[in-house]
Parts: C-alpha cells; structure tokens; sequence
C-alpha cells in the first residue's frame, strides 16, 4: 500500500506542466468458421487506447482496451493494459507500474522471456498483444560496453486459458491427475505463492560484431501442478490434493547478428524446477528442460521478406507425480490401505517426455519441436501488404497454414483479411484439437 500510494504522488507531480499525447484504434473484427461458416464465439479487442504524459524526463505511459464478445456484448469490459511511470536519468530508465516487459532477441517466441504471463486467447496475436500485465519495476543501466537489466515482479498470475470454449479448443491441462477420484479445477483451486515476488537480470553486450545477452530468472511457473497430496477424513474420498505453482529458474542465452545479407537470432533457456512447497505432504518434484529458437531471415527479389525459425526443447530430468502402474482408486476406500496408498502416490516418478513445462514457450507445451516459415511483401506503393505463413510440427503431428492481406485506405483507415487453417495428422494433437479454431477474419481499423 505505500509503494502504490508514493507511485500517486509521483503520478500527481509529473502532471503539472506535462505534455499530453493519445492514440489509439477501433477495431470491430468479424470471424467465421472455416468448416461451417458460423461465427467463432471468442473475445477480441475492439478498441486500444494509448495516453502519454512527459515532463521533463518522466513519462507515464498507460494503455487500456475494451475487451468484447459479438454474441454478447453487454458483458464488454474495459481493461487497463499498461499503466507505469518511467524516469530517464543519465546512466538509463527506471519503471514501475503495471506493464510488460520484453527479453530476447528471436521474433515472437522467446525462451529467455519468462516475466509475463499469456492469454492464450490471443496466442496467435504478435507481440506484447499476448501477454498479461504485471505490477512490476524494472531498471536499464547503460555502461560504456554493456547494458544490465533488473527486474523485479510484485505479484504472480498464472496464464489465462480459454477454459470450456468450443471455438477455442485448445490442449489444456488435465483438471485431475488420471484416475484419481477427485473433480479439482487447478486454475480455480491452485494456492498462490506465499511470496510472490520473482526477480530477473540481464546483460546484454556486443562480441565479433554480435550482439548477445544472457540472463537470469526466478519465479513461479505460469501453470498449476500437483504439488501435494495427503489422506483427509472430512472429506469424500479421503484424499486431499493440493495444487500450486512449482518454482523455477531460468539461465538464458540469446544472440543477434548479421551474416551477409541475412540475419540471425537464436536463443537458449534452461529451466531449474522444483516443488515450491515444502513437508511430508509434498511430492518430490525435479525437473530440467532446455528450450530454444533458432531463427534467419533474407530480403529476397522484389523486397520479400522471407524469415525461418525452429524451436524445440530436451527434457533433461522429469521426476514427479505420476500414478503407479498398481494403483486402484479403490484403496483410497479401504482405511486398512489408505495411508499406504497415499504414500505412495507421493512418491515421485520419471515423467519423461510427459513433464509438462510451466514456463517457457506456449507451443513447445504441446509439442516437441515445429519450424515455421514466412513471408511478406508490400504492394502498390505500400499500401498493400501480403503474408503468408506455415508452422510445422516436427513430430508430424500437423501444421497450420495463414493467409493475410492488409490494405492501407488512408491515414486512418486500415482494412485486415486473413485465412487460418489447421490440419491435423495425428490424433489427440494441437493441430487435430484446433481444427474447429480454423476461420476467416475479416476487419476495419480506424486509427486515431
């Protein structure tokens, strides 16, 4: 409460005397089903606003969006996106606030970017348009040969998914362990870290005419597991499961350069997880993955713009919860085995390629590996801008192909068309669960 009350009355200085600026779009989207042509029943942004303050060397920056459903859009809802104080001293910037904070160099999906959270109903925007605010500060130190990058998040907020939308029907996972008798939603039981508080630092620098970073992160995964189990007797069955966020480090590693007439970026993470509770109740979690992005991009003939990037992940140790191949749900009835069986559970097991990430790369939660490919070109003095694009399950589980055309009308006016078409090989994978998210989008934005 006095952090945020000393933010005000900073907030209350800056306003005299400061300049005033505002932008933003409106921006009504329409989209249909590919299969059936029916309209997708899905949130979308309809309007962005941006408002800046500055005075002198302090700017507030704030950014909100109406948030809107056109079969219901009585339940639209106003959101404040970013909302933070910056400061430009001499050696860099400080900001604290409500805000998204960006690491990496890759385009898009960056391992070595862990701060903020997704809304995966937005998963396949561009940019910050994915990410979930936090309150959060953040500091820029520029030395003569190297730039050091603190930051420092307030609170924890796991990702959002689009729990039971049949338009959206996304891998998610599983609202109980397999078997056990319990009917537990995690996203809506999960314990929140006792201690919030997640830390990160980053340098970044040049070397033989590259510019690199590496960095350091420690949180709370994003998505809530198992962490806990014990017998109870005031409850039906007697087991008590309790969910949480595991925690975990991240040592990163990225880099960009040019080589030629192409340009490449690549980044590294490993993640350090464990079990963020503690006592006879836990369970033994222990698990480290590596994952990584690896991109290149060519201007070709007639200025298109072709650009490739691979990622994937290795699981290196995956020990946890796991049901045991001798487990019957119906010792957990009997009294005479019920604490033999709990203890048992309890124990962890090798996951393997089953451990399920809570931090990192959204895709690479429900696959191993994928390459994606694009390319873009502007036409008509400018005005008109194509691309296409495919991204491809190294597992050849399936792919996704989008088709897109945006036209410039006038200084305002921008009309947006795309095609999103999802195939699945394999059953039970991403891109077979998502064909239903298959569409046509078909927008106007008005920019102010």
């Amino acid at each position: 409460m006095k952090t945020k009350t000393l933010f005000l009355m900073i907030f209350a200085s800056v306003l005299v005397g400061a300049d005033f600026q505002y932008g933003g779009e409106i921006y009504p989207l329409l989209r249909w089903q590919w299969h059936d042509q029916s309209e997708l029943e899905l949130p979308f942004r309809a309007m962005n606003v941006n408002l800046d303050l500055a005075h002198g060397n302090w700017e507030w920056k704030t950014s909100a969006a109406i948030e809107s459903r056109w079969q219901d859009y009585q339940s639209s809802k106003a959101t404040i996106r970013e909302s933070y104080l910056q400061w430009f001293p001499r050696f860099g910037d400080l900001r604290i606030g409500r805000q998204i904070l960006v690491w990496g160099y890759a385009d898009q999906n960056n391992p070595t970017d862990n701060i903020n959270p997704f809304d995966f109903y937005y998963l396949f925007e561009t940019g910050i348009e994915r990410k979930k605010a936090l309150w959060s500060g953040a500091c820029t130190f520029n030395l003569e040969k190297i730039i050091i990058e603190g930051i420092v998040n307030f609170e924890h907020q796991p990702h959002t998914f689009p729990l039971n939308e049949a338009d959206f029907p996304i891998n998610l996972p599983k609202a109980s362990p397999a078997a056990l008798p319990m009917t537990i939603n995690p996203f809506e039981e999960a314990l929140a870290p006792e201690s919030p508080q997640e830390y990160g630092l980053r340098l970044r620098g040049k070397i033989l005419e590259s510019d690199f970073s590496v960095s350091y992160f420690s949180g709370f995964d994003r998505i809530p597991q198992l962490l806990a189990i014990e017998s109870s007797a005031t409850s039906f069955p007697p087991l008590k499961a309790t969910f949480a966020y595991r925690k975990t480090e991240v040592f990163g590693l990225d880099f960009f350069r040019f080589w030629g007439d192409i340009i490449l970026r690549g980044e590294g993470a490993l993640y350090l997880t464990k079990n963020s509770l503690s006592g006879e109740r836990a369970i033994d979690w222990d698990g480290r993955y590596l994952q990584y992005v690896l991109q290149a991009e060519y201007t070709a003939p007639a200025d298109i713009m072709l650009t490739a990037q691979y990622m994937g992940k290795k699981i290196l140790k995956a020990q946890g919860f796991a049901l045991p191949a001798d487990f019957d749900p119906a010792d957990l009835m009997n009294p005479a085995t019920l604490e033999e069986t709990v203890d048992k559970l309890r124990k962890a097991r090798d996951l393997g390629e089953d451990f399920l990430p809570g931090m990192g790369l959204p895709f690479l939660g429900f696959m191993k590996q994928a390459i994606s490919l694009s390319a873009s070109r502007w036409w008509l003095n400018d005005c008109l801008e194509s691309k296409a694009m495919t991204m491809i399950s190294g597992d050849a589980e399936g792919a996704l192909l989008g088709l897109s055309l945006d036209y410039i009308l006038n200084d305002h006016f921008l009309l947006k068309g795309a095609i999103s078409q999802f195939q699945g090989w394999k059953s039970d994978s991403f891109f077979k669960n998502m064909k239903n998210f298959s569409h046509i989008s078909l927008g106007l934005e008005f920019s102010f």
